[in-house]
């Protein structure tokens, strides 16, 4: 697993997320995805002082990325639980598409709030979350949010651990 972190006028945000909304479906992608239509995802995550980026992609790559330049690279590949989470993260995430806006901006978020976008071969589906009120989401919504909480978790098990 790759850690980094800021250098002088080197900050890497930008680029690694533009990555995700970038990404193609490859032979080897769409083989993992084994028929769902949901290959990758990028959760933005407003943390007051930092924008936190969780980027997933169906064959288990999953990276966090911070506004003010640091991150995790090939979590998804340091760890099987972490991998396990983000496909079942994406597959599963089929099931609130249609309660998703379609969108090609994707704007981070601010106020405390979480986007998730989900990248599938028709475009990106984008869904805002204000924490403070997402137990009144529909259940639908609220089971995207856990799904992309279950990868968090995993992470911060993962690093708790791994030391």
């Amino acid at each position: 697993m790759g850690i980094f972190s800021r250098r002088k006028n080197d900050n890497p945000y930008s680029g690694l997320r533009q990555q995700v909304f970038d990404i193609k479906q490859t032979q080897e992608i769409a083989e993992a995805m084994e028929g769902h239509p949901v290959f990758a995802a990028i959760v933005d995550m407003d943390m007051e002082d930092v924008i936190v980026s969780l980027a997933c992609v169906a064959d288990g790559t999953t990276s966090l990325y911070f506004s003010d330049g640091g991150g995790q690279l090939g979590l998804g590949q340091a760890d099987e639980n972490i991998r396990m989470a983000t496909v079942a993260f994406l597959r599963s995430a089929e099931q609130v598409l249609e309660k998703m806006e379609k969108t090609e901006e994707y704007p981070l978020p601010r106020d405390g709030r979480h986007i998730v976008y989900l990248k599938t071969s028709d475009g990106v589906y984008k869904q805002e979350f204000n924490m403070k009120t997402v137990d009144e989401e529909s259940r639908e919504l609220q089971f995207l949010n856990l799904l992309y909480q279950n990868v968090l978790e995993k992470i911060g098990e993962y690093n708790c651990c791994a030391e």
